[in-house]
């Protein structure tokens, strides 16, 4: 039996204004990795994990301090086959371990919890994402993910175009539904393509990031249409003097992630510097009052 593919072309018609704006708890600058590239954020037992572009070995475990905070290896990746991926997303499984999404071979990996061999859940979803009119620019693949129950996954293909990826692993092969996102929710600003870089799902709500708008949007999805509203800002945050970054041609909110009192969201600034310090190139966490 073939994979069940569908696309469906959303649009939105005019741009929605743009939502109140998070009031900032802590703006926490990321250390203890050299060229860190923080991509994707989970929580597991009230501890904040992600994974980096540039260091496909491990998951890391976010320190929290008072004045920064500290990716620290975590959980080893070791993949069977040797197939080696580079891991935009990251979502908890529910049983200590974790589910990782790799841009590069399309597919869904899963870490056990303790270091055990990982295993892929999925053959290569680019053939799927491709037939709905995804995946059509290099470097706009898949950028995050999440878990809806035991076997459905959504996956967001970055930009140009944006999508959504309904994944069922209860299949053999797993089926597919995908939704192409052409129009931005809020218009981004400058000459930024409208994108998507992580998702979040809690209280039966999706919630995904979308950084080049700089805003949170809910996800709703009926049995034939996706639709995207705007949730929350966060420009109003990035903007800030002592936290920008001196390069702002591109969005660098690449994690997203929430607990009952916070909502958290880190930032790939790919080595950029501060605006305030030009010596300071470290990637920022910052922490938010969930609304």
């Amino acid at each position: 039996m073939n994979p069940l593919f569908f696309a469906v072309l959303v649009t939105l018609g005019a741009f929605a204004p743009r939502p109140a704006e998070l009031e900032l708890e802590r703006a926490l600058p990321v250390d203890g990795l050299i060229r860190a590239e923080p991509s994707g954020l989970t929580i597991r037992d009230g501890a904040l994990y992600t994974v980096s572009d540039n260091h496909t070995d491990d998951i890391y475990r976010l320190r929290l301090e008072a004045d920064r905070a500290v990716m620290e290896p975590a959980i080893p990746i070791v993949v069977p086959d040797g197939v080696r991926g580079d891991y935009e997303g990251i979502t908890g499984d529910g049983n200590g371990g974790f589910y990782l999404a790799s841009e590069s071979q399309f597919r869904i990996l899963h870490v056990p919890d303790g270091g055990k061999p990982a295993a892929w859940v999925t053959p290569s979803l680019e053939a799927a994402g491709k037939s709905a009119g995804l995946f059509q620019f290099r470097g706009g693949y898949f950028e995050g993910i999440a878990q809806i129950d035991a076997t459905h996954f959504l996956l967001c293909a970055e930009r140009q175009p944006r999508g959504l990826m309904f994944v069922n692993i209860a299949s053999v092969p797993p089926s597919t539904e995908s939704f192409v996102m052409m129009e931005p929710t809020v218009q981004p600003r400058g000459l930024r393509f409208p994108d998507f870089t992580d998702l979040w799902v809690t209280g039966g709500a999706i919630y995904v990031l979308e950084r080049n708008a700089e805003i949170i949007s809910i996800i709703e999805r009926t049995e034939k249409s996706v639709t995207v509203a705007p949730w929350r800002s966060f420009r109003r945050t990035v903007d800030r003097e002592d936290l920008r970054y001196a390069d702002q041609r591109f969005g660098m909110a690449e994690g997203l992630a929430f607990d009952d009192a916070s909502v958290y969201i880190i930032l790939d600034n790919n080595g950029a510097s501060r605006k305030s310090n030009l010596a300071d190139v470290r990637p920022l966490l910052l922490i938010f009052q969930r609304q």
